[in-house]
């Protein structure tokens, strides 16, 4: 099955629900799904990820494997 990312999924499940402290498993599972090549975004959401990385933000996810090269 291959799941569609918007940029809101990651950035909202980082700030409000699914902490990397919290729940380490939804963060391990995009990680595997991503390297299976199991997990797509657009690129326009991918950058928008990656800008929220840039304001000096824990980092939420390697985006490499998110996005699948």
């Amino acid at each position: 099955m291959l799941y569609l990312l918007d940029a809101n999924v990651l950035i909202t499940a980082h700030n409000l629900y699914y902490a990397i402290d919290a729940v380490p498993e939804f963060w391990a599972w995009l990680v595997h799904k991503g390297s299976a090549g199991d997990l797509k975004m657009p690129l326009e959401n991918y950058e928008e990820v990656r800008r929220h990385h840039g304001r000096g933000e824990r980092p939420v996810v390697r985006l490499d494997q998110i996005r699948g090269g």
